[in-house]
């Protein structure tokens, strides 16, 4: 599935600490991965499916 338009922002947003040396680029692919999957879960929610709970990247 692909990335929802928020999500979509993200990878941005994370190349840019990245480049700043914040956080390596395994740790930024990690929230992306992170990120898009909770959107995806959010968008695709059928209102009935127990909400997943986050253990962290």
């Amino acid at each position: 599935m692909s990335a929802t338009p928020v999500a979509a922002a993200f990878p941005m947003r994370m190349e840019s600490l990245v480049s700043a040396g914040t956080i390596t680029e395994a740790r930024g692919e990690q929230y992306r991965q992170a990120l898009t999957e909770a959107f995806t879960f959010k968008v695709n929610w059928d209102g009935s499916e127990e909400t997943p709970a986050f253990a962290g990247v």
